[in-house]
């Protein structure tokens, strides 16, 4: 992890499936604050099961943090797993950027409801915004992590999570990339699963007008196997 860290030298970083504080604060970064969720398993994620936190690593003073914890909804088909991180930057000129973190339900078990899981998660979403009175058509919103759904992939072609989210707007990171370029998750030996395209970086409406001229493209980093089965989506933001 610090030798990818040392590669890509990031400002913030958000991170998927991290154990604990504890766990980032071993690794001694220097010049990062650091945060961790503690979102407890439902009883669908097996509760013994270790802790899937959302993790967000910045050299960048946040001015604030918060999270969505979907553990405390109420059981059901479509209740969400883990929930969303959030931080809210300030950037030059009195603007201010939101952050979200997030970690869609996998595809482990019945498509339809992991389908409708991940959809939810993105009401909850949209309710945060409102809570926050923030507007993605007004607002500097930058969407990250690992949604666990394709715009590509033909399992995923009627599923909404992201395209509705393209339909308000929102803008694709990685949409100047090839198949094979926007690969984030290779194919395990004897996986069932193919190589996919699950981690996303979206742009609020409002943030891509900052750059209409020259659109800022994610990149895509190979991540060692002992730091993340997946590999890393990184996204330079200039001050436009």
């Amino acid at each position: 992890m610090r030798a990818l860290f040392n590669q890509v030298k990031p400002d913030i970083l958000f991170a998927c499936e991290v154990r604990s504080l504890e766990a980032l604060q071993e690794l001694k970064l220097k010049g990062f604050s650091l945060a961790c969720t503690q979102i407890p398993r439902t009883e669908e994620e097996n509760p013994e099961l270790p802790n899937q936190g959302l993790a967000l690593l910045s050299r960048v003073p946040w001015l604030s943090l918060w999270a969505l914890d979907f553990s405390t909804l109420s059981p059901g088909p479509d209740r969400p797993p883990r929930g969303i991180l959030g931080a809210r930057f300030a950037l030059p000129a009195g603007r201010s950027l939101t952050l979200y973190g997030v970690h869609l339900k996998s595809n482990r078990g019945d498509a339809n409801a992991n389908r409708l899981k991940r959809e939810r998660a993105m009401e909850y979403l949209r309710w945060d915004w409102k809570r926050l009175g923030l507007d993605p058509q007004k607002d500097r919103i930058l969407l990250v992590g690992d949604f666990n759904t394709s715009l590509h992939l033909p399992a995923f072609e009627e599923e909404q999570t992201l395209r509705a989210l393209l339909r308000e707007g929102f803008v694709d990171a990685a949409s100047a990339l090839s198949g094979n370029e926007r690969i984030t998750l290779p194919s395990a030996p004897g996986s069932p699963f193919p190589p996919a395209d699950f981690d996303q970086i979206l742009l609020s409406p409002a943030l891509a007008a900052d750059y209409a001229s020259t659109p800022p493209q994610a990149h895509i980093t190979p991540a060692p196997a002992q730091a993340s089965d997946h590999h890393l989506m990184s996204l330079l933001l200039p001050e436009p």
